[in-house]
């Protein structure tokens, strides 16, 4: 049959299924025309658009449970080979239930399972029906199909909001887990409120969660408690690749806000925690750890930190950043305010701290133990302004210890004799030991007799003391 002319086609009144149709493209520049069938057509637009839950009988009334409706789309979507899984819109949420893990039963319970290749695309949010849960158990609103054995992989979630409903639970729970996945991907998602009663073991439930899990981010996604007992936001254990970029953690009432256990090539970018109970970020003994730009605690006025008045302040109940038996873990540009400790590290093997602000905290920097001797400073970071120590170290390296310098230092010069920066770059200089009165930087006087002062380029320190202190240099 020659291709004709969409005028020359025959005409018809009732087109059924197997009726040919002629569809034309024009991929380079020349009209190329196709034959195909209407029911062929459009199974191929299907492919093209997402399953939506409704299609399924789901009801976004936030009373009616939807846990079977959902899992229908998803399993159907699977089935079919369709990619997109879509939870519209709704003011009050599509409610759902737990129920044993479709494919492991117990202990895990949960709302909904994914598989492979499946994305969950939301505009609308679950919600955890009240008193839900199996005490003892492990439960979450979603996981991943496989956690058994083989794993999932390529999973992706897109705006997905759960809200815990913690104020009428009794029994914890988690948000969004995988366990054995590799492949996800995190996009703009939102838990909130899931109830968590304690700082580990089932009950300390998380919002955000990926276990035996490799290749897992987290872009601009937001782990959250507005009230009741939620214990900790995002949580990475025994995985490998993970990254959290531009994500925020608040107001964990029991535990943390970021955590990760036994992970390798970890990774965060850009992202804050404030008003937690215990630490902003926890790495425990983990290894190759970076923080970029983040923000543990501070103020309204230098974090996104709505509905906080401005000048609020901001802190983690404990640590802004703990570094616990970690290897090779860096701080570079991170800030640190109004914590109890703005990082502190302890039996952590190498680690590095380029720049940024430990301020206003009761102990800046501190160091749990001789550790300390193998962590590395550079970039003049602002320690300064806290309220017990601005750098504390452990008994035995009390009065012989220097942060690592980077650059040789020039001999102390005698008191009252002002040495001039060699350096063409500024420098921070810690000063320790010997019986110092006072510091001077550039002719003013800094107020400090002993600790990290700044140097800027061309500019002079100036020691009096009587007996001669110690010092360390280091610079970018």
């Amino acid at each position: 049959m020659a291709d004709s002319k969409l005028s020359a086609l025959t005409e018809t009144v009732a087109i059924d299924g197997t009726e040919l149709v002629y569809v034309v493209e024009d991929p380079s520049g020349t009209p190329v025309s196709r034959r195909v069938t209407v029911a062929n057509l459009l199974a191929s637009l299907a492919l093209e658009l997402p399953v939506s839950i409704l299609s399924f009988g789901a009801v976004g009334n936030g009373t009616t449970d939807n846990r079977a409706a959902i899992q229908a789309a998803v399993d159907y979507a699977a089935a079919q080979g369709l990619s997109t899984v879509s939870i519209p819109d709704t003011l009050l949420g599509f409610g759902v239930s737990l129920a044993a893990h479709p494919v492991v039963g117990d202990p895990y319970y949960c709302a909904i399972t994914v598989p492979n290749g499946v994305r969950l695309e939301c505009k609308g949010f679950l919600k955890l029906l009240a008193n839900q849960g199996v005490s003892g158990k492990s439960n979450a609103v979603v996981m991943n199909r496989q956690i058994s054995v083989g794993g999932d992989e390529n999973l992706s979630f897109d705006g997905l909001v759960i809200d815990g409903n913690n104020l009428n639970q009794t029994v914890p729970c988690s948000g969004a887990v995988v366990l054995r996945a590799r492949g996800v991907k995190y996009t703009r998602c939102r838990v909130r409120n899931m109830f968590g009663n304690a700082t580990s073991g089932l009950g300390e439930s998380v919002h955000f969660s990926a276990s035996l899990s490799t290749d897992v981010s987290w872009l601009d996604c937001v782990a959250e408690c507005t009230g009741g007992s939620s214990a900790s936001g995002f949580s990475a254990n025994s995985s490998t690749n993970v990254r959290w970029i531009g994500c925020t953690a608040r107001g964990m009432t029991v535990a943390n806000g970021f955590t990760h256990n036994a992970c390798r090539n970890v990774t965060y970018v850009g992202c804050r925690s404030y008003l937690n109970a215990r630490t902003g970020f926890n790495s425990e003994v983990s290894q190759d750890v970076v923080y970029n730009s983040c923000i543990a605690g501070s103020e309204s006025s230098t974090a996104a930190t709505y509905p906080y008045a401005s000048g609020t302040s901001l802190g983690n109940t404990d640590h802004g950043f703990t570094i616990n038996g970690s290897t090779n873990v860096g701080l570079i540009g991170c800030i640190s305010r109004k914590n109890s400790q703005g990082a502190n590290w302890s039996n952590a093997a190498f680690g590095y701290i380029v720049g940024g602000e430990y301020t206003d905290n009761a102990y800046g920097l501190a160091f749990s133990d001789t550790t300390a001797t193998l962590v590395r400073i550079s970039g003049n970071p602002k320690v300064s302004g806290n309220a017990t120590k601005d750098l504390a170290v452990p008994s035995p390296l009390t009065g012989n210890y220097h942060p690592p310098g980077n650059v040789g230092a020039p001999s102390v010069p005698s008191s009252t004799v002002a040495l001039t920066n060699p350096y063409p770059y500024a420098a921070g200089v810690y000063v320790l030991g010997g019986t110092v009165t006072a510091i001077a930087v550039a002719g003013i006087a800094t107020g400090l007799t002993s600790g990290l002062v700044h140097v800027p380029a061309g500019a002079t320190i100036m020691l009096t003391y009587s007996s001669a202190p110690t010092w360390t240099w280091f610079i970018d």
